[in-house]
Formats: structure tokens, C-alpha cells, sequence
């Protein structure tokens, strides 16, 4: 597939205006993956720009109904000025939210740790994160925390950018601030929290990218020296991993390991959850169960691995369906109405509680998550047939 001329000498801000470049951001498929691929393959520069247009375009939402096409454009060209200049000035990127902003921009990162199957020698010595489930009550969490050490943390009511750069500084931009963090003086590694409706992003030295959703706590590293990149979550995270043969990367959980060979997924391991799941968007990556048995298990593009305590399955799924959630979209399968509640409660921070007797009812579609959590429910009770009642700051989902 050769590059479309139009492409060639496209920067960020033209990408932000094309209609074929929105369309596969909102809506990925195997054709447009294919496309922006070999793109992005054959024209370097193409390349850069693609991924600086994709991180704008993640701090923003442009699908809500009350923005016209010339108020999108709009944003999306201010957004991209304001980036520009930022960079220049402080060689970091600006990560800004528009009216129709659902999604932020914060944290997560890497870590090295000890590893548990055959893929990981123990005899190679790596630094130790601990890879206990969170003990964080995220119902009472109300704002994004980075701790440094049991003591010492920051705290962010609003939305924040952070990345962790190569010299082992910390640099994050939130509630109107800037922080620049020498890690030396601190322990190890590095936590950070998202409470509930709050979502994050962090990149890291070596090109990786993490989409970080509500309730979840990550642990990384605040230095990528060892021979291995490992991080830690409770919770779920959509990753783009930057290939490196000769340093592999590890996503560790409570319940599993994962063993990553340059690739996209997106993990899903809630401790509370009886569910924990992990679906391969692009590359390989084999799972590596702590809980199941001690057999490593590989997965190609569009399988999904899901553990419960019944054991573990996988299946053929439309992997780009699982990471929407990071483009303020939901596409769901067969899945229960309780299972949705609960997800609405995490992204919106608002309790959600659904009647038994429509709890196991099936749900089939795609939802919008729109910014404000009552005309979401609203379309859910149109497109469900359910009733949806705020009663004391908590929302009940009833039959009609």
C-alpha cells in the first residue's frame, strides 16, 4: 500500500481535520489499522506526526452531540496551537481538555521486579515491586495521588500530564501547576492512584504509552535501568508497548503476569473483580497465571484471555472494542446490566446501583460516554428500556 499524497506533508493539525484519520480514532477496524500502519511504516515523519495528533486528539472528546464540525475543527486546531508553543517553551506537551473533554491525561509507568514463570530467571536480579492487591479504598479516594514513599505524596484535584523522563525526573502538569521531581531521593518506585471518575496517561522514556482508567493504582519504576521493564497494576490500563528484543516488558497483577513482545492490550484486573481479562489488540504477548495452573499461555491479535476462578478461557474477540473506553466510547457484547452499572460507577465516580430483578439482564451495543453522567443514563434508558432515577446522589437503574 503506498502513501496517499495528500499524507505526505500532512502535520498534526491537518491529521486533526481529516475526516479518514477521525473516523479510524473513533472506530478502529482491521482495514484502517492496516492503513494508518503502513502509513506510518513507510514515511517517518508521517510517523511523528500520526502520534503527535493521536495525543491531542486523546485529551479531547470531539463526538459530543452540541459541537458542530466547524466548533470540532476549532478546538482541535487551538488544542494543537497551544501544544506547539508549550513544546517550544518547555519541551513537554500539553495535554488541555475542550468542552466535550471526558478523558485527561496523567500517570503511570514502568518497574523491575522479580518474575514468576519460565520467561523470568530469577537468578537475573531485578529491583522488587510489590505485587499485592491495592489496599486503597477507592470509594473514598477523591483526587489523583503520586506517592513517592508512605509519607511524601502530591495530590491533583484536576486533571494532570505526567511523564517520566530518561533522567529520572519526574515532570507533571495539573490544577494549573507544574512539578519537576528529581526521584533519586525517594524509594524505588513510585505510585500512582486514579480515583474513581478520573482517567490518565502517562508516557514513559523508551516511546511506551499508557491509558490509565478509573479506580486504579499502578506502581513503576523511577528508574529504567535494569534489563527488564516491569510495572504493576490493580485496576485496568490500555498499553502500547515500545519494542525493545533486549529489554522485555512485564505487566504484573495480583493474578497474572504478561509477558509483552512490542505490542497494544488492554488489561483488565479489578482484585474485587471475579473477572480478570486481557485482550491483544496488536503484536504477541503470552499469560502467565499465578492463580490457575503453571502453564504460559500465547495470544495473536484479536484473542482475549479471561481468568476467573473457574479457570481460564480465550476466545476470539474484536480486541479494539476494549480499549474505546479511552475515547470516551463503550462497545459491549452479552454483557450484564450489573457488570455495566458497575463500570459507570468507577468512570463517573457516582454510586450506580442496579434492581435484581433486571441485574442479569443482556445488554448489546455502543454507548457514548458523554460528560455529563445524567444524559449518559439517559441514553441508556432509551436504548435498554429501563428507568433511571437519581435518588440522594445515587442513581438506581429500574424495569419500566
Amino acid at each position: 500500500m503506498k502513501i496517499e499524497e495528500k499524507y505526505h506533508n500532512y502535520s498534526a493539525a491537518d491529521l486533526l481535520k481529516d475526516n479518514r484519520f477521525l473516523c479510524w480514532l473513533l472506530n478502529p477496524n482491521e482495514e484502517s489499522n492496516n492503513f494508518w500502519d503502513k502509513q506510518q511504516k513507510k514515511d517517518p515523519d508521517l510517523k511523528r506526526n500520526i502520534e503527535a495528533a493521536i495525543q491531542i486528539f486523546h485529551s479531547i472528546r470531539i463526538n459530543q452531540p452540541e459541537l458542530s464540525d466547524e466548533e470540532e475543527t476549532k478546538i482541535f486546531s487551538t488544542i494543537y496551537l497551544n501544544y506547539k508553543r508549550n513544546r517550544i517553551k518547555k519541551r513537554i506537551y500539553l495535554y488541555t481538555t475542550a468542552a466535550a473533554c471526558i478523558l485527561v491525561a496523567i500517570a503511570v509507568s514502568f518497574w523491575f521486579t522479580q518474575l514468576y514463570n519460565e520467561h523470568c530467571p530469577l537468578s537475573e536480579k531485578t529491583a522488587y515491586i510489590p505485587t499485592t492487591p491495592s489496599s486503597v479504598d477507592f470509594n473514598k479516594l477523591k483526587n489523583v495521588e503520586i506517592a513517592f514513599n508512605d509519607k511524601e505524596k502530591i495530590t491533583i484535584e484536576d486533571d494532570a500530564a505526567i511523564s517520566l523522563n530518561s533522567d529520572k525526573t519526574l515532570q507533571i502538569e495539573g490544577d494549573g501547576k507544574e512539578y519537576q521531581l528529581k526521584l533519586n531521593s525517594y524509594s524505588n518506585y513510585t505510585k500512582l492512584l486514579v480515583p474513581y471518575g478520573r482517567r490518565s496517561f502517562l508516557s514513559l522514556p523508551d516511546g511506551t504509552k499508557l491509558w490509565i482508567n478509573s479506580g486504579t493504582e499502578v506502581r513503576f519504576p523511577n528508574s529504567m535501568d535494569s534489563k527488564k521493564r516491569n510495572i504493576f497494576i490493580d485496576g485496568e490500563i490500555y498499553i502500547e508497548v515500545a519494542h525493545n528484543s533486549k529489554r522485555p516488558f512485564y505487566v504484573h497483577t495480583s493474578d497474572m503476569n504478561i509477558r509483552v513482545y512490542g505490542t497494544k492490550f488492554n488489561v483488565t484486573s479489578y482484585h474485587n473483580d471475579i473477572t480478570k481479562s486481557v485482550a491483544l489488540i496488536e503484536g504477541s504477548i503470552s499469560v502467565y497465571s499465578n492463580k490457575m495452573s503453571k502453564n504460559t499461555v500465547m495470544l495473536t491479535p484479536n484473542q482475549e484471555y479471561a481468568q476467573s476462578s473457574n479457570g481460564f478461557s480465550v476466545q476470539k474477540v474484536n480486541a479494539a472494542n476494549f480499549m474505546s473506553w479511552k475515547d470516551g466510547l463503550w462497545i459491549f457484547t452479552n454483557e450484564e446490566l450489573s457488570s455495566l452499572a458497575l463500570r459507570l460507577t468507577r468512570y463517573y465516580g457516582q454510586t450506580i446501583e442496579c434492581a435484581p430483578d433486571i441485574s442479569q439482564k443482556s445488554c448489546t451495543g455502543k454507548l457514548v460516554l458523554f460528560k455529563d453522567i445524567h444524559t449518559t443514563m439517559e441514553t441508556i434508558s432509551d436504548i435498554l428500556s429501563v428507568r433511571c432515577l437519581s435518588i440522594n446522589n445515587i442513581i438506581y437503574i429500574k424495569s419500566k
